[in-house]
C-alpha cells in the first residue's frame, strides 16, 4: 500500500518556490473552483511560515479573489490591524506587538510579515485591498480594551444615562491587570443585554464590532478558567464559529484566507472534538462544502515557543507515520501534496490524525529554522517599508 501511495503523491506535488519573496511563487495544484475558506495549518514559532502564509496570501488574491485575510486572531486585534494597514501607524503596531510578548506572535518574523502585508496591500488599487477578519478568543485583554475604549470615544456623543456607568469604566480598565478585563467583560455584556437599544442609539454601525469583542473577552476567561484543556477547546472553537456566523454576511460573498493552529483546520471531527473548519462544514454553515485546508507537516525542523515568561526552541519534525509518507517523494524543501482524489488512498486516519476528509493538501517543510523572538530594544528601531497610497 505505501508503494501506491507513493505512486500517486509523486505525480500530485508541487515544488514551492519562496525566493525573491514569493515573487515566482505558484501553487497551482491546489484547485480553487467554487471554494470561498483556504485555511493554511501550521505548527506555531516556526520562521518559513510567515513567507509561506503571505506567499499563498498573495497567489490566492490573484488566483482565487481573495479579499479577506481570515486568521486565527480576534476580533479586536484584526480591528487594529485593519487600522494599521490603512494609517501606517507605527506607535499602534508597537502597542499591538507589545501585548504579543510571550506569545508566538512576538516575533521579528510576524513583525516583518506585518509590514510586508502592509507593503503588498498598499500598492494594489484601493478596490482590490485586502482586509483583516478574526474570530478567535480576545487572547490580550488591554488589545480588547482599547478597542472598546477607543469605540466609546469614536462614537462622538453623549452616552446615553442607562449605560454611562458601564462605559466609564473602560477607559478606567483599559490599561489594567487582564483578569480585571476579563472579569468586567460579563458586566458589560449583560449591560448590553439589557440596553441594547441604548448601546444601538450611541453606537450606531459600531454595535456588531463591539458586542462581537465584549463577548470573546467573556469567552477568553471561559477558556482561560476551564482547567479540563478538552473543553477549553470546544468553548475556544465554538466562540469561534459563532463570530464568524456573526461576521460573514459582512464579508459579501468575498473569499477568505488565512493561517491558523494545525487542530484549528481539520475538517471532520477528532479525538472527541470538533475542530473550527469541522464546524464551518456543518449543513447550516454559509460555506459547508467550500472549504480547502492546506496542513504544514515539519521533518528536521525548529520552532519556538513561550512557556509564559520565556522562549525556547523545540524540535518540530511530524510523528513517523507522516515522514515515511511525504520524505521519500517530497522534491523540494518545501513541496505540496494533493492527498485527496480518485485514486488516493490517504482518506484512512493516520494515528492521532485524520487526513483525506479531515484536510486536502500537505505542505511539507524540511530543515526549517525557529523564529526569532523579539526583544525590548528591537521594537522600535525597524526600518517601516512604505508604499505609494
Amino acid at each position: 500500500m505505501l508503494a501506491q501511495i507513493h505512486s500517486y503523491l509523486a505525480t500530485n506535488r508541487e515544488a514551492l518556490d519562496l525566493s525573491d519573496g514569493g515573487a515566482r511563487f505558484d501553487a497551482s495544484l491546489i484547485d480553487t473552483r467554487g471554494k470561498r475558506i483556504f485555511l493554511l495549518g501550521e505548527s506555531h514559532g516556526i520562521a518559513i511560515n510567515e513567507d509561506l502564509d503571505l506567499a499563498l496570501l498573495r497567489y490566492l488574491h490573484r488566483n482565487a479573489g481573495v479579499r479577506v485575510y481570515f486568521s486565527e486572531m480576534s476580533h479586536a486585534q484584526a480591528c487594529l490591524l485593519n487600522r494599521y494597514l490603512e494609517t501606517g501607524d507605527e506607535d499602534l503596531l508597537d502597542f499591538v506587538f507589545g501585548e504579543f510578548r510571550n506569545t508566538s506572535l512576538w516575533t521579528r518574523e510576524h513583525r516583518e510579515f506585518i509590514h510586508k502585508f502592509r507593503a503588498w496591500n498598499t500598492s494594489l488599487d484601493r478596490r482590490d485591498r485586502v482586509r483583516i477578519a478574526g474570530v478567535d478568543v480576545e487572547h490580550q485583554p488591554r488589545i480588547a480594551m482599547r478597542f472598546l475604549a477607543d469605540s466609546v470615544l469614536e462614537a462622538g456623543h453623549t452616552v446615553p444615562r442607562a449605560i454611562k456607568t458601564t462605559l466609564s469604566r473602560l477607559n478606567d480598565l483599559r490599561d489594567g491587570p487582564s483578569e480585571t478585563a476579563r472579569q468586567f467583560a460579563a458586566e458589560l455584556v449583560s449591560s448590553i443585554q439589557r440596553n441594547r437599544a441604548d448601546y444601538s442609539a450611541f453606537l450606531g454601525d459600531r454595535l456588531l464590532d463591539f458586542e462581537i469583542v465584549a463577548t470573546n473577552l467573556q469567552k477568553s476567561d471561559e477558556f482561560y478558567g476551564n482547567r479540563d484543556r478538552s473543553k477549553a477547546g470546544a468553548i475556544r472553537d465554538r466562540a469561534m464559529y459563532e463570530t464568524f456566523r456573526k461576521l460573514y454576511p459582512r464579508f459579501a460573498g468575498e473569499t477568505c484566507y488565512g493561517r491558523w493552529g494545525a487542530d484549528h483546520i481539520i475538517q471532520r471531527p477528532f479525538q472527541k472534538h470538533q475542530p473550527f473548519a469541522a464546524m464551518l462544514n456543518r449543513p447550516e454553515s454559509p460555506v459547508a462544502g467550500q472549504i480547502i485546508s492546506i496542513q504544514a507537516i515539519y521533518q528536521h525542523s525548529e520552532g519556538t515557543i513561550s512557556n509564559g515568561s520565556s522562549y525556547q526552541d523545540y524540535q518540530a519534525s511530524a510523528p513517523a507515520p507522516f515522514l515515511e509518507l511525504f520524505a521519500p517523494v517530497a522534491n523540494n524543501p518545501i513541496t505540496l501534496f494533493r492527498i485527496t482524489g480518485a485514486s488516493s488512498l490517504l482518506a484512512r486516519e493516520l494515528p492521532g490524525y485524520p487526513l483525506g476528509e479531515g484536510v486536502q493538501y500537505v505542505v511539507f517543510i524540511q530543515d526549517a529554522a525557529a523564529a526569532h523572538p523579539l526583544e525590548a530594544s528591537m521594537v522600535l528601531p525597524w526600518a517601516h517599508p512604505t508604499a505609494k497610497e
